[in-house]
């Protein structure tokens, strides 16, 4: 589960029947990317907060997400930039970190 506000990944509600075929990652942002990578670039951002400790799984979600055709520092930036979005870690400061680690 992803929250559309802070950006907070969480375990999804176990009290639910069935887990959706597609997640509904167009509630975050429209922006958000759909399908296998979206799935790589919410668990991702789990990751973010504690980047220098989660190098390499960072590195992992971040191929992952790209090899399904999205460019993750540009939709960072892009969530970054939504005025609804306030993450609760400095995004902009990690996307930046990210692209020197890697």
């Amino acid at each position: 589960m992803i929250c559309p506000r802070c950006l907070t990944v969480g375990a999804a509600d176990t009290g639910v029947a069935e887990p959706a075929d597609h997640p509904a990652f167009d509630r975050v942002a429209d922006v958000f990317p759909t399908d296998y990578g979206g799935v790589a670039l919410a668990l991702l951002l789990g990751k973010l907060p504690s980047l220098a400790v989660e190098k390499p799984a960072v590195r992992t979600l971040r191929d992952h997400a790209e090899q399904a055709g999205v460019d993750v520092t540009l939709t960072l930036e892009r969530l970054s930039e939504i005025d609804d979005v306030e993450p609760g870690f400095p995004l902009d400061r990690k996307v930046v970190q990210m692209e020197q680690l890697m």
